[in-house]
């Protein structure tokens, strides 16, 4: 028997579909069991020509990069070289610098770190920031008691709640009148504005930061031109669009890198590390790039399997934004192959773009026994596609360390069966143009993410982590990786509807809620599905300082959860990025893996 997937929340009848959308339905049951059924039972009777009709026959926008990272200059790698030893000095020096000692002013270091984060560099002193910040937590009431410059308190609020303090909001009554509205006179520091609204983005589901969103966004938005130096002004319109903790990490560093080096009071020393360090990330990056694109031009899938998305270059830059530091290079790579081929392109795109229904069951079938012996029964594309997924697990199995090996083989058999059996249901749905409800979509879309099993591969190669502890923590299913899991269904679904539903994939989150509340237009339940991710987001943040608190999971492993929302967002903010990268993701893409940051 299949083991259901637990809820976040339980649902109530509170809860249960109403006869008028509320996107508060979902908000409090981000994610659902799914149902107990296995592909073995499905009863499948059609002709040749039923077969024919049911191939959905998509064709997607070829890869925008071709050949572009299959060679590494020689200069690269003596660079590389180069750069670690120069980084190494500096590193040092402006350790002297922060001067982490207690005998410093608390709020100068916490203003230092939240520099170092913005620069990308604050993975170089973790175990310094942190002493600094459990020191300083615990005598919070006395180092706040007479501070009333807003953009201190918003940089500290920042922090703290970035590294699992959860600093009260509390904090910011101090700047609103006896209206209990925040002060107009706070306005006058266009600095302290911005800071307050990349505070908010920290709020939780008490609702705690919601005025200080409305209050910052209304300001920023209608802020002239003339008020804001022209870097200012721009790093602002940037965050409008998009925020800071909604933004990949490594974008925002080099982003912040231009804009500090055009502040007058910039430390020369610290922009020079930040200059240093992110290139040396990016020749870290380039070189890895190399490695995936060898072994994925090695394969040749996109001519022998020409229907899929030839995404290899977007998948190594989505795993980018979740283990940015060059320390994680292997899980960089492995997360990319296991990506590209047994979760969101070459399997799922088979499922979705071209595989009959009859084939999509033999697949499954296939990868549940993980055998490739069942491999003569089926077309020769299948076998292709079969073949790649179970070798690429079988890597994954033969490098994790042989103490845990036969677990998280078993695990992960029995995790991409799940998913197989939801990309089954999702066929299923399509060839019948039946339409489910919200809830009984939900239940299957959130498994066809593979979230949770990139997660749980990716967290096997962290390193100081104690794998029982997480591997125990992770079989829990815990409410903050279903809630990371939910945002990524609610945001790709958002941008999606309306190839998905031209290649006639009606199970769509957006098609099931129209259908379930009678909403007549996409953008009303477009509205309706980013106020639950809107939502969900709030869940996360909340999770996430529960977790730090009270559980024995790494922050630095939690982290990754957070670091992968920036990844959604910069994909699908505007449209499918993924699928449709040119325009936006290849910019991207461009300033991390081919403009070199200028020293």
């Amino acid at each position: 028997m299949i083991s259901s997937r637990p809820s976040l929340i339980r649902t109530t009848a509170s809860c249960r579909v109403k006869a008028s959308p509320s996107p508060h339905l979902w908000l409090h049951n981000p994610t659902f069991p799914f149902p107990e059924k296995r592909s073995k039972n499905l009863k499948l009777n059609a002709t040749n020509s039923d077969l024919e009709n049911t191939r959905p026959l998509i064709k997607f926008p070829p890869s925008l990069w071709a050949d572009r990272f299959l060679s590494v200059p020689v200069e690269d790698e003596l660079e590389l070289n180069g750069l670690t030893r120069e980084i190494e000095d500096l590193k040092s020096k402006v350790r002297e610098k922060l001067a982490f000692s207690p005998s410093d002013n608390d709020k100068e270091r916490i203003r230092s770190i939240h520099l170092l984060i913005s620069l990308g560099l604050s993975y170089h002193f973790e175990s310094e920031i942190e002493d600094t910040l459990d020191r300083a937590f615990g005598n919070l009431a006395e180092i706040i008691a007479d501070e009333y410059d807003l953009h201190t308190i918003s940089i500290m609020f920042q922090v703290f709640r970035l590294y699992g303090h959860n600093m009260s909001c509390d904090v910011f009554d101090r700047f609103k009148g006896d209206d209990g509205k925040f002060r107009k006179n706070l306005e006058m520091d266009v600095r302290a504005m911005l800071s307050l609204y990349e505070a908010a983005h920290l709020g939780t589901t008490s609702n705690d930061m919601d005025e200080a969103m409305s209050f910052t966004s209304k300001y920023l938005e209608s802020l002239p031109i003339d008020l804001a130096s022209p870097h200012l002004y721009s790093l602002i319109r940037n965050a409008l669009y998009q925020p800071r903790y909604h933004n990949m990490e490594i974008l925002f560093a080099r982003e912040y890198i231009s804009f500090y080096e055009q502040e007058e009071d910039r430390d020369e020393i610290l922009l020079k590390f930040a200059k240093l360090n992110f290139r040396r990330m990016q020749l870290h990056y380039i070189q890895e790039l190399e490695i995936v694109s060898k072994w994925w031009k090695g394969l040749d899938l996109p001519s022998k399997l020409p229907y899929f998305r030839d995404r290899i270059v977007e998948s190594y830059f989505a795993t980018v934004g979740v283990y940015p530091e060059p320390r994680y290079s292997f899980q960089r790579t492995m997360v990319t192959k296991i990506f590209i081929i047994a979760t969101v392109t070459v399997v799922d795109d088979s499922c979705d773009a071209y595989v009959t229904l009859p084939e999509v069951a033999s697949l499954v079938h296939g990868l549940e026994r993980w055998d490739l012996g069942v491999i003569d029964s089926i077309p020769d594309y299948m076998k292709i596609v079969l073949r790649h997924a179970l070798l690429i697990l079988s890597e994954v199995e033969r490098e994790v360390k042989p103490e845990v090996r036969s677990q998280i083989k078993q695990e992960t058999m029995e995790e991409l069966k799940i998913i197989m059996r939801a990309f089954l249901q999702i066929a299923q749905w399509a060839r019948a143009g039946h339409v489910p409800t919200f809830e009984e979509y939900m239940e299957v879309g959130l498994v066809t993410t593979g979230i949770e099993l990139l997660m749980k591969l990716g967290f096997v190669w962290m390193e100081h982590t104690n794998r029982k502890n997480v591997s125990e923590w992770l079989r829990s299913r815990p409410k903050i990786i279903q809630t990371v899991n939910a945002m990524f269904r609610l945001s790709n679904d958002k941008v999606s509807y309306k190839h998905e539903t031209s290649r006639g994939e009606v199970a769509n989150g957006i098609n099931c809620y129209m259908k379930q509340f009678g909403v007549t237009t996409e953008e009303e339940a477009g509205g309706a599905i980013q106020r639950m991710y809107d939502g969900n987001y709030k869940i996360l943040v909340e999770e996430f300082l529960n977790s730090t608190a009270s559980t024995d999971v790494p922050r630095n492993l939690l982290m990754r959860v957070l670091k992968m929302v920036g990844v959604f967002d910069v994909f699908y903010r505007d449209g499918d990025g993924f699928t449709y990268p040119r325009g936006k993701i290849d910019k991207h893409i461009t300033s991390l893996f081919v403009d070199r940051i200028q020293i």
